[in-house]
Formats: C-alpha cells, structure tokens, sequence
C-alpha cells in the first residue's frame, strides 16, 4: 500500500486531501485512482487507511476507512551530528531516519570544514525535513524524526543533561561502548558524531565535563557519514529495535 504524509489525525469516515506534490506523486507517477487504498502517515506516530474517492489534477480526495496507532518506540535516538558537506548531510538524515531516529541536530565543531550558514538554515531544515518524511514512507516508519535548528558545543553539552545517557564517538578513543554502557537499558540517548577532522581533545573533554561518555567506534578510521550509520546501529542493536532476541 503506498504511503502519503498528510499532518493531523483523522478517524474513520473523514475525508483527507493530498495536495501539491503529494497528488501529483499519486496520480501522475504511481498512477493512482478512485477505488484504491492508501496509508496516510501524519508524521507523530498515527496511520490511517483511506481509499481514493476522486483524483483530479493536483487534489486527491480520499475516505478513512481505519485508525492504526503506533506504538512508542522502545528506545529515543538523537543523532547530533558535526557540519559536513551538504550532500553527505542529506545521507546521514536519510539512512539515520531509516534507523529510527527520533530526532536530529546539527552542530558546529572546531574542525568542521561546512559551516552553518543562518541565510540558509531555514531552507536546510525544510531540505532534510523532506528526506526524513521520505524516508519515514520508503521504510515503513510511522514517526517523522525532528529536525532542530543547528546547535553549538556550549548548547549540545547542556542538552545531554535531558538523556538518560550521552555518548561521543571519538577516533581517539579505545574504550568500546559495551564498557561505558548503562546497567540499565537507557530510554533516551544522544549521539554524538564529530566532523571529517574529528572532535577535538578539548571538546571531547567539554562533554565529558557535561556527563557525557565517550567509546571507539572501533579501529577503523571511518568517514563522518560512515561513522554517523555505524553508530547507530550499535546503540539500536543494544538498547534499541535491532537488539539481539533469544
């Protein structure tokens, strides 16, 4: 069944409308019509089932027929990512909502090559606002990742204090994460993936100053993008959806 975002909630026997380049998507690309069935996601965890009544040129209309709630993840990811050139940011937002992220923030480090540019902060967010919900719909997801506004170091460290665990990945280090990991199995973490350079020795002190940990990746020297995936399929694959049953 093919995916729509539409914002808001809606019960059985309202009427929703695709608009703009969701309409267009669904007649002119996937050649849908009256009589079939779509999956509206709302982007906060909601899907509804609807069948199409009436398909016009840049306007769907389309009956509810059921509600489905999802439930809460077991885990809430955020993935607080250093600068890097645009199109490898657009990767790491994109594989990282596949991952099941619930949120993203950009920051500033010391040895990031990309700066933030307030001009067209506005426009990124809406860029990688767009890759999430496309993300969301192409892997089945129902909860839309937030998207923060760009962050600097002083903001990032003082953010840790509202997860239960904080965790750095940095080149230098050696200790692997199973060694700082919680007793407990945390219910929020925060991420925490340096530039193309790396964080710095004084960074990565700042945040340990601010309660935060810090693990190996490993000893391979990875890319940025590369590190920011592996990342999170070690933190999913401990206290997450990925973990290992028995």
């Amino acid at each position: 069944m093919r995916r729509f975002h539409v914002p808001g909630q809606y019960e059985p026997g309202q009427k929703v409308c695709l608009t703009g380049s969701e309409a267009r998507h669904a007649i002119r690309v996937l050649r849908l019509g009256p009589g079939d069935a779509i999956e509206i996601l709302d982007g906060v965890g909601n899907r509804s089932v609807a069948r199409i009544e009436k398909a016009e040129a840049d306007r769907v209309t389309a009956l509810v027929t059921e509600t489905l709630l999802a439930p809460p993840p077991a885990l809430s990811v955020t993935l607080a990512l250093a600068f890097l050139k645009s199109d490898k940011m657009d990767f790491v937002v994109n594989s990282a909502t596949q991952l099941g992220i619930s949120a993203f923030v950009p920051f500033e480090a010391k040895r990031s090559v990309a700066r933030p540019n307030a001009e067209k902060t506005d426009s990124r967010i809406k860029r990688w606002e767009r890759i999430a919900r496309e993300a969301v719909k192409q892997c089945g997801l129902s909860v839309t990742p937030r998207i923060e506004r760009p962050v600097d170091l002083e903001a990032l460290c003082s953010m840790g204090r509202d997860f239960d665990f904080a965790l750095a990945f940095w080149e230098e280090d050696k200790t692997p994460l199973s060694a700082v990991a919680p007793q407990n199995p945390p219910k929020s973490v925060l991420v925490v993936i340096g530039p193309e350079g790396g964080l710095t020795e004084s960074e990565i002190e700042g945040m340990k100053d601010a309660g935060f940990k810090s693990a190996s990746l490993g000893p391979r020297i990875m890319r940025a993008e590369t590190a920011a995936v592996s990342a999170l399929v070690l933190v999913q694959y401990l206290f997450g959806d990925l973990r290992g049953r028995s």
